[in-house]
Formats: C-alpha cells, sequence, structure tokens
C-alpha cells in the first residue's frame, strides 16, 4: 500500500509500505499526470498536435471572466491565439515542467516527434506572404535531462559548412551517428531555419521515418 500526506509547512512527503509479497510500483508512475490530448498510447504526440492545442479555442473560467464596457459586467469570454506572420528563425519551446502543488514540480517526459527537414506551418500562419514562405528545417535542438531542481543540458547542432549533425555535451562534442536520437522525450527547445535560407551545404531535405 501507499502513503500520501502534504503539509502546508513542508515540501511534498510521501511515505512507502508494503508487503514482501506485494508487487512495487514505481513512484512517478503514481505521480505522472494524465496523457496530453492528442498523445498515443505510446505517451506520444506530433509537432503539430502541439500547434493545433496551441491555436484552439479556449473558454476562460468564471476566474478569468472579462468585463464588458458596454453592460458594465463581467462575461465568460472564449480566448484564441493566432499567428499572423512566420519568422526567419523559428524557436518552439516545449513546456517540460508542471506545477502540482505549491511544493512539487512535475517533470512532463511526454515524447512529441517533430521533423529534421520540412515542418509545414502553412495553415497556421494568416499572413498570405508567410503562407508562401512556410517551410522550415531544424538547425538545433537543446536537451534537458533531469528535474527541474538538478538536471543536465545538452545540445543538437546542425554545421553550416559540412551540413552534419553534431552532439554537444560539455565538453564532448561528436558527430550524430543515427539522426533517430535527435528527436526524444528530453528535446526541450527546438530551433528551425525557414527554407529559403537553408545553406546549400545541407544537401536535399530528408524525411526520417517515426520510430515505434
Amino acid at each position: 500500500t501507499s502513503t500520501f500526506f502534504y503539509s502546508r509547512y513542508s515540501f511534498l512527503r510521501v511515505v512507502l509500505t508494503w508487503d514482501p509479497d506485494c508487487a512495487i510500483v514505481r513512484l512517478f508512475n503514481l505521480l505522472k499526470p494524465a496523457s496530453s490530448s492528442g498523445a498515443t498510447k505510446s505517451n506520444r504526440m506530433q509537432i503539430y498536435d502541439c500547434l493545433d492545442l496551441f491555436c484552439k479555442e479556449e473558454k476562460l473560467s468564471e476566474m478569468d471572466s472579462w468585463y464588458c464596457s458596454k453592460c458594465k459586467k463581467h462575461q465568460e469570454a472564449v480566448k484564441t491565439l493566432h499567428i499572423w506572420s512566420l519568422p526567419s528563425v523559428l524557436v518552439l519551446n516545449f513546456k517540460r515542467f508542471s506545477q502540482e502543488s505549491e511544493h512539487f514540480t512535475n517533470k512532463i517526459e511526454l515524447h512529441v516527434d517533430f521533423p529534421l527537414d520540412g515542418l509545414d506551418l502553412r495553415r497556421y500562419a494568416l499572413d498570405p506572404k508567410s503562407r508562401e514562405a512556410s517551410l522550415y528545417d531544424l538547425c538545433a535542438v537543446t536537451c534537458h535531462y533531469g528535474g527541474l531542481g538538478s538536471g543536465h543540458y545538452t545540445a543538437y547542432g546542425r554545421n553550416e559548412k559540412d551540413g552534419k549533425w553534431y552532439e554537444f555535451d560539455d565538453e564532448s562534442v561528436l558527430p550524430v551517428q543515427h539522426l533517430e536520437t535527435i528527436c526524444s522525450h528530453a528535446a526541450y527547445v527546438l530551433f528551425y531555419l525557414r527554407r529559403d535560407l537553408r545553406p546549400s551545404t545541407w544537401g536535399k531535405p530528408v524525411k526520417l521515418q517515426s520510430s515505434s
């Protein structure tokens, strides 16, 4: 059995007790939040699912009601985010931490699949000019391992001169042997370059199949 208790004057405390014949259940599986909308059974989702959720219409709660200057009353409001124009360099930051309580922050380990080449944002841009140049190719990835209090950062980067990918881990810099390793659950920040700015040394765009 597991007993959980929380004190407002201390950090989250967890007490575990079990019988010798009882199966041991991993603590972090118990504390892990429910899968996000769009996630598959294998706890994965596509980057386009993230963008769809970002642009999805959201009904605000009564605590966030909107004050109408005409009727002089607070009204329930609906919030929608749109992307007007697309930048030359696109930076996407995944939300990897969620505040579960006053003293506990959970790491979100959801695996998000994203393309190395050919991220298409045409349907997300409202500006007609941006829709004409809506393809992006990945040029760098920042990865995070560990939790909020302690962790480790690494990075992947595509060399401008030879077009090859390299892994940066403190003083270690090694070429990436398998491109599939770049897209992992540790991906934290993605850096995309618009296709018209792609260096010729990178060669033709490639399309990788998502690993199961």
